[in-house]
């Protein structure tokens, strides 16, 4: 029963999927076979399905895409059985000859998927305007900003998502795209690698993307905002708050947010979203500041001589149109 229930979950995201295609009518999505992790209930104990993913590619069958071209590809992540704690953390992984397309015209698009309304909502907060670094052996890893460190994303049922990432392939042929994925359910962790295959075809040499004058044809130009900071301890205030600062290359605004973790029960505490101006070359303070009750756990935490780690992301948006990611850890004092 079960079984039956995570296809028909899954073939309502696979049809969001389908008619939120691009442009061209005969362009459509492209499904690699399902999968999902098997997990023993957390009450019950009977077996069940924990969490099912697939993989898909966006393009014209009859016309696949070409070298130069930038199309997008998506992975789908259910939640199947509500009663376990399910966290996910998913990355792509590119073969040789490919690579990331992700620009200000083509951003990574995240979807929130309502499967009762059969409805998928956007949800550029949650979603990263960059690949993060990759831990299992992805080209990229596809991190929730606001999520619990590194970035993982919530998938108990019915929780579902879905990742659409920009691609361009340099060399033609059939190229197989898969995405890496951690579930872990309570203390049991999990690989899932769904994958798609999409036939890439020879195109006329054509800058991969985003070429502007003065680059080399065919290579993407460096990105112009950076955010550096040099911080790597704070001490934390009598108001329990503490800070840093940041220097950016150009002027902008960046969005921070964090979580701090406390020894002693696992526990996690986020920090509450601000923003913050960015002038090219001045650095730039960031002040964050933990509530009454938080603040007491971390001094407590301080006094025992336990280590407490700040984890900060800052996702932001420079004068250009360009879009930097800069992830701070911070050993609090």
């Amino acid at each position: 029963m079960r079984k039956l229930i995570l296809i028909a979950v899954l073939c309502v995201t696979a049809a969001l999927a389908m008619s939120a295609q691009s442009a061209s009518a005969a362009s459509g999505w492209h499904f690699g076979p399902l999968i999902e992790t098997w997990i023993n209930d957390c009450y019950t104990f009977d077996v069940v399905n924990g969490v099912g993913e697939y993989a898909g590619a966006d393009y014209d069958a009859d016309n696949p895409p070409k070298t130069g071209d930038v199309f997008y590809v998506n992975v789908v992540l259910q939640g199947i059985d509500s009663s376990c704690s399910e966290i996910t953390f998913p990355e792509i992984k590119l073969p040789p000859g490919m690579s990331p397309a992700i620009s200000v015209a083509n951003p990574i698009d995240c979807f929130q998927v309502d499967i009762s309304a059969g409805t998928e909502t956007p949800d550029p907060a949650d979603c990263p305007a960059a690949l993060g670094a990759p831990l299992y052996g992805g080209t990229g890893s596809i991190r929730d900003p606001n999520g619990p460190d590194p970035g993982t994303w919530d998938t108990r049922a019915p929780k579902s998502w879905e990742f659409r990432i920009p691609v361009t392939a340099s060399t033609a042929g059939t190229k197989d795209i898969s995405f890496p994925t951690q579930v872990i359910s309570g203390s049991i962790t999990q690989p899932l690698e769904p994958d798609v295959t999409v036939p890439v075809a020879q195109g006329p040499t054509a800058p991969a993307t985003g070429t502007t004058p003065g680059t080399t044809p065919g290579t993407t130009p460096a990105a112009k905002l950076q955010m550096n900071s040099d911080a790597r301890k704070a001490k934390l205030s009598r108001r329990g708050a503490f800070s840093f600062s940041v220097t950016p290359s150009e002027s902008g605004s960046a969005t921070v947010t964090g979580t701090v973790s406390i020894p002693g029960g696992a526990k996690v505490v986020r920090l509450s979203k601000r923003t913050v101006k960015l002038t090219a070359g001045k650095p730039a303070r960031v002040a964050l500041k933990l509530s009454r009750k938080n603040a007491a756990a971390v001094r407590k935490a301080l006094r025992h001589k336990k280590k407490v780690t700040a984890h900060v992301v800052l996702a932001g948006t420079g004068a250009s149109g360009d879009h930097a990611t800069t992830k701070i850890t911070l050993r609090l004092l």
